[in-house]
């Protein structure tokens, strides 16, 4: 079985899509990680961009806030080439 992908820290832009979403739906933290099977804490310090997660929970995690992930290419003009 292949080992997870994590996300060592969350990056600035998502940990607010992550706590700005929870915000607009009205939910607590605590309820939001009952509903992705973790911790208070673990959503906490995620939302902080200091969490470690795995892409199951990432998937979770949108699928709860009523997002769905996507790859998209990087534009030649960002500057990441």
């Amino acid at each position: 079985m292949p080992k997870p992908t994590y996300v060592t820290s969350a990056p600035a832009g998502l940990a607010g899509v992550v706590r700005e979403a929870r915000e607009e739906l009205g939910i607590t933290q605590e309820l939001l990680a009952g509903l992705i099977g973790r911790s208070q804490d673990h959503v906490s310090r995620f939302e902080r961009g200091w969490g470690r997660t795995d892409a199951r929970t990432l998937d979770r995690w949108a699928h709860q806030l009523g997002y769905r992930w996507a790859l998209v290419p990087l534009e030649a003009s960002d500057g990441s080439e």
